[in-house]
């Protein structure tokens, strides 16, 4: 998998998507001229896809889901061998995406390909530690604001 898309689907993220897959050179050509991201897109991708898996699943078992990924997420990375790395890393990258939080699962797409190619993989080991804490403080953020709103309807 290289990539989510969130439902409802847009036909402009899905054009991007099929363009960014099937004709790599022409997506990066559509996005020349376009304002490098602040941030605050990431933080809106992940809003919006904490959102539909929410509405899709319900409180209930959404914080579930988020409890179960939290315990994947401790037990990951902890063997740090090129195979386990990049096994873990597939395990976590399309997970991620679900559980919206794509800079994480951009990551672990990032160093799965790293680990597969052969090469240095310590850059990319870095960049998915750094993904792991944020998301690791999104995934705490979500359950408090879950278990708030499971309170309050309680």
């Amino acid at each position: 998998m290289n990539a989510h898309l969130l439902k409802p689907l847009s036909p402009e993220e899905l054009e991007r998507m099929l363009l960014q897959v099937f004709d790599p050179a022409a997506s990066a050509e559509a996005l020349d001229g376009e304002p490098e991201p602040d941030g605050n897109d990431s933080d809106d991708e992940e809003a919006q896809a904490q959102a539909a898996f929410q509405t899709s699943m319900g409180v209930e078992a959404s914080l579930r889901f988020i409890g179960q990924f939290q315990k994947q997420l401790e037990q990951r990375f902890g063997e740090e061998t090129r195979e386990a790395l990049q096994s873990d890393a597939h395990k976590v990258a399309g997970s991620a995406g679900l559980m919206g939080l794509p800079r994480l699962g951009a990551a672990a797409r990032r160093l799965e390909d790293a680990c597969e190619a052969g090469g240095d993989f310590s850059e990319a080991l870095a960049e998915l530690r750094r993904g792991l804490t944020q998301g690791q403080a999104s995934l705490a953020a979500w359950s408090a604001r879950l278990s708030k709103e499971a309170n309050a309807a309680a």
